[in-house]
């Protein structure tokens, strides 16, 4: 007799299945997806490998014609003045930072505490513009 023979009148028999111990298919593939085992890994990885650039430098014909162009703003308020700025913003979490550039519309220019502030609700550091236009 061979070592399975005494087997075979169940070989063609239906799998037994449990009544207490079902389990949705969902649910039971759940227990083998992967998992994270390094919680913040990846957002650490991430943040590591964004760029950040260095504050560019002025030279002094680039700070006359920022001086000229708040000038020119400060004269001009009341018509909320729309200008090109483009400015440094230092970055929270690490050193450096980006430079930003969007078309504005000033409505305050506090030269006490050299920020614009715009109708769009930017506040921008005098001392972080780079390049500003008006028209």
């Amino acid at each position: 007799m061979k070592k399975f023979e005494q087997y075979a009148d169940m070989l063609d028999m239906p799998r037994p299945k449990s009544s207490r111990r079902s389990m949705a298919r969902l649910d039971r593939a759940a227990q083998f997806a992967p998992f994270s085992a390094l919680t913040g890994y990846e957002e650490a990885i991430d943040e590591t490998a964004r760029l950040t650039s260095q504050r560019p430098e002025l030279s002094e014909g680039e700070q006359e014609e920022i001086n000229a162009a708040l000038q020119y703003i400060a004269a001009h308020l009341a018509e909320q003045p729309s200008v090109m700025v483009t400015w440094f913003c230092e970055d929270p979490r690490k050193q450096g930072g980006e430079t930003r550039t969007e078309r504005l519309h000033i409505q305050k220019f506090d030269q006490t505490r050299r920020i614009l502030t715009s109708v769009e609700g930017e506040k921008i550091p005098v001392d972080d513009i780079l390049i500003i236009k008006y028209e």
